[in-house]
């Protein structure tokens, strides 16, 4: 990111790494409004990133604040989704105390958004990325990565990867 001249702020979500807390769907939305407070005080444009649950937060952060962009990266649509597919066998939906909402979130994002998901995807499934993009407004791109998983895009394909990323952003001024 900061080779293609972007200046990036990285959260670490409480209960991640060093953090001290809980993971919720409370508190890292807490952490992403701080990270976006902070860097809109420094007088800078604003773009979200997130992969994974990241990327649920990211979009729960654009649905609710005035970004200049956002992209993400092999981003459910929502827990009760991911349920389903990690818990197939379950007769009933499981209660959950966090649903990032993901696929209703989007839909009231107004920023350009770019949605990257590889196709060989063994957490989240490819289609999941796919009825983001469907739901998702305005200036938007969708990113097959072709044989890429959940966690290896940006090893298996960093040229495609971070130059669609690059084309992206700055076609929308940033």
């Amino acid at each position: 990111w900061v080779a293609l001249g972007f200046d990036v702020l990285l959260v670490e979500y409480p209960g991640y790494g060093r953090s001290e807390g809980e993971p919720s769907e409370k508190s890292l939305r807490a952490a992403a409004d701080a990270a976006f407070a902070w860097a809109r005080a420094q007088g800078k444009r604003v773009g979200a990133f997130g992969e994974s649950l990241g990327g649920a937060v990211a979009i729960d952060l654009a649905a609710r604040r005035k970004l200049d962009a956002l992209v993400v990266q092999s981003t459910f649509t929502s827990v009760a989704d991911m349920a389903k597919v990690l818990l197939p066998w379950l007769p009933f939906s499981p209660p959950l105390r966090n649903r990032f909402e993901s696929i209703e979130r989007i839909r009231r994002v107004e920023v350009p958004t770019l949605i990257l998901h590889g196709d060989a995807d063994e957490i989240v499934p490819f289609a999941q990325g796919e009825r983001l993009f469907a739901a998702a407004r305005g200036p938007k791109r969708f990113v097959r990565l072709e044989g890429a998983h959940h966690n290896d895009p940006i090893l298996m394909r960093a040229t495609e990867y971070f130059g669609a990323v690059d084309t992206f952003l700055r076609a929308h001024g940033m």
